[in-house]
């Protein structure tokens, strides 16, 4: 096999995008990818809705954002969490935008605020106040004068919150997303034409309402109007389509194919009446950035997926390996639902959506869940992050080459899947290889040997074994500090100083041109433990985060960590958990309902209770009030009582099993209603170092 890198590439255009903070930082924007202070940067972005989550945990939460490799945390503003009746704005408690700007500022990252005014993220109305949407005579959407002012206003507000915090203040902020899915869709203006002119206008409103930003963008498939160098494109992707009317098994998705597929048609396809493959913007003037990467994906009453931690990896370094100059997840972290005054604020049949959403879970699937716990994609993901940074100028300023006999059609499970990214300035790169897709199994590929034409000359890999679901980022010609790589069949994950850090469970092969570097080999399965601060490399099975320059455990346990330096063996820390501090037990009161009587810790754990049962849906009541509820979707339900406000006496209700035929299950869902179980885990926050 061969991939024949050698090519001769334009200077890229230099596009009308970016600022300067006053501490003289620079963002700016070329037609290849983005740049920090002059230099290529592969931004990392993840999404985590403020008002969707407890105001009190948004520090903590970013900081595992931020551990997890996430710089810049992009957030929806949903309208009718701030107006939910006309006139009477409510930027209060976990709706206090304000205050979430700060904590990005105190905790040290970028913000990304996607203003819509239309933002959807399955919230009822997508977004829309009810009042909005009876206003006798109004055209939302369109450049109506009724409808120009009430989002003039809404933009106003927000831009008060946000004042003083854009990056040429030295704040955080600097993107602003304009609209979504601005195209043929639910209540949007018809006209190709008119929709253009109405992002020149959205885009404007924003300006003046105090949203003067480095970067402005607009979300573009579909057929969304994205004006050329008014808005910069970003794309999305998922691994499977909830939003789907059908209870049939989705085809293979192009998703985990190593191509530039940049226009994912299922995204949105429950609101679009019409599709369009084509773009309504130059898409080659622009670097290819993402802010949809499903970081998980939501169930509904209907289909009820169930993501494979690897399918989030696997399409993420498809999209990486594609082309992909940043990588924005939707959504990194889930969250909860917020009271609505007068309504539910979830989407539902009843406000026109096709399927019913839970009332108060937006989980998602997500690397961070909705109470903060981290899935099995947080370890995937995180180690895609450290190789990113630890080659970003490299990376960034490289191009995708696919081989002819590359893998191109989702279906094909035999023909091998893999792609270079090649740096023609410094003649080096990386070749990727995908084997994963998502509920299927891929043919093993025995005694590969791919050959990189470069430059300077050939390269051949050293021979792989390929097998099912393996997803392996090889690089070749790569200078590590004062060494050269030629060849590996190692994946990198970061460095240490002068030690490099490497992982693959096959006995590991380093072809260098001259002196060796220090490289340390860890298995597949270490690689996923793996957490970096400073100068330093841990290795933990929970969450760890920095604060403060001190590093702690999310701990449920003991656990061993073991920290490398950049010299010498490994040590390892030793955390005691201790005594548990809380508890839990319930009763039963017939007809699908139990009562819980918790024992709340007093030391300050968090106590998550998870549910074993048997039915179609859980809920947990505060008397007659809805705390917390989850369709059944293969996953272990799993609530924090404390972050549900400590109930002094939750109780639990059961919903029966409906007709299989009536719902798609990822995995077998167990009939019946009963509350099999509950196991309590207590979550304590331990100091490793």
């Amino acid at each position: 096999m061969m991939i024949d890198v050698r090519m001769a590439v334009p200077e890229p255009e230099v596009l009308p995008f970016g600022g300067t903070n006053p501490k003289g930082d620079t963002i700016s924007v070329n037609g290849m990818y983005l740049e920090f202070n002059g230099k290529p940067w592969y931004p990392i972005m993840g999404e985590m809705h403020y008002s969707r989550y407890n105001e009190n945990e948004w520090a903590r939460e970013i900081r595992k954002m931020k551990a997890g490799g996430v710089e810049i945390v992009s957030s929806y503003v949903f309208w009718i969490h701030h107006e939910e009746k006309k006139g009477e704005w409510d930027f209060s408690g976990c709706r206090d935008l304000k205050r979430f700007i700060e904590v990005c500022r105190e905790e040290n990252v970028m913000c990304f605020l996607r203003i819509g005014p239309w933002p959807h993220g399955e919230c009822r109305n997508g977004g829309f106040p009810d009042w909005l949407q009876e206003e006798p005579g109004i055209r939302l959407r369109s450049d109506d004068p009724l409808y120009l002012s009430y989002v003039r206003t809404l933009f106003e507000k927000l831009g008060d919150a946000a004042r003083g915090q854009m990056w040429k203040d030295g704040g955080p902020i600097i993107g602003v997303q304009i609209e979504n899915e601005y195209s043929h869709t639910y209540k949007s203006e018809p006209d190709g034409a008119k929709r253009m002119k109405n992002m020149v206008t959205y885009k404007q409103m924003a300006i003046d309402a105090g949203f003067d930003v480095p970067l402005y963008t607009a979300t573009a498939w579909g057929g969304a109007a994205c004006p050329d160098l008014v808005t910069l494109p970003v794309l999305g992707s998922y691994v499977d389509a909830p939003w789907g009317r059908t209870t049939a098994e989705m085809p293979e998705s192009e998703a985990f194919l190593l191509v530039p597929c940049l226009n994912d048609p299922n995204i949105g396809s429950d609101l679009k009446l019409s599709l369009s493959e084509a773009f309504t913007c130059d898409i080659t003037r622009y670097p290819y950035m993402t802010a949809e990467l499903g970081g998980g994906i939501h169930s509904t009453e209907l289909r009820r997926i169930l993501v494979d931690a690897r399918d989030t990896a696997a399409q993420a370094m498809c999209k990486f390996g594609g082309g992909a100059n940043c990588l924005g997840y939707y959504v990194y972290h889930g969250g909860t639902n917020p009271d609505g005054k007068y309504t539910t604020l979830q989407e539902s049949k009843a406000t026109g959506y096709p399927s019913d959403l839970t009332v108060k879970s937006y989980d998602f699937d997500a690397i961070l869940g909705e109470f903060g716990i981290p899935k099995d994609s947080y370890g995937y993901t995180r180690r895609l992050h450290m190789l990113i940074k630890a080659f970003e100028p490299e990376i960034a300023a490289s191009y995708t080459v696919v081989p002819e006999d590359s893998c191109r059609v989702a279906a094909d499970l035999e023909t091998l899947r893999y792609s270079a990214r090649h740096n023609v300035a410094k003649d080096c790169g990386f070749v990727f290889i995908n084997n994963h897709v998502r509920k299927r199994c891929c043919a093993e590929h025995k005694d590969v040997e791919i050959t990189v034409r470069c430059a300077s000359g050939e390269i051949t890999l050293p021979k792989l074994t390929v097998r099912d679901h393996d997803m392996l980022i090889l690089p070749y010609n790569m200078q590590l500090g004062s060494a050269k790589l030629l060849s590996t069949n190692a994946t990198p994950l970061t460095r240490i100083g002068s030690r490099w850090f490497f992982f693959t469970d096959d006995e590991p092969v380093y072809n260098f041109e001259g002196e060796a570097a220090e490289i340390v080999t860890l298995s597949e399965a270490d690689s996923r433990r793996a957490f970096k601060f400073g100068d330093k490399l841990y290795l933990a099975d929970c969450a760890l985060f920095e604060k403060d320059g001190h590093i702690y455990a999310e701990a449920t346990g003991d656990c061993d960590i073991t920290v490398y330096g950049e010299t010498g063996d490994p040590h390892t820390v030793h955390l005691t958990f201790g005594s548990p501090s809380g508890a839990c037990t319930y009763t039963e009161l017939g007809d699908g309902e139990y009562m819980l009587h918790p024992v709340y810790p007093e030391n300050g754990d968090d106590m998550l209770v998870e549910f074993d049962y048997s039915g179609d849906k859980a809920e947990v009541y505060e008397g007659d009030k809805l705390l917390s509820d989850r369709f059944y979707n293969g996953r272990a339900y799993a609530v924090s009582l404390r972050q549900i406000g400590s109930p002094a006496e939750p109780r639990v209700k059961i919903h029966p099993s409906l007709p299989a035929e009536a719902r798609y299950f990822d995995v077998p869902a167990p009939v019946g209603c009963e509350l099999r179980g509950i196991r309590v885990i207590l979550v304590r926050t331990l100091l490793v170092d």
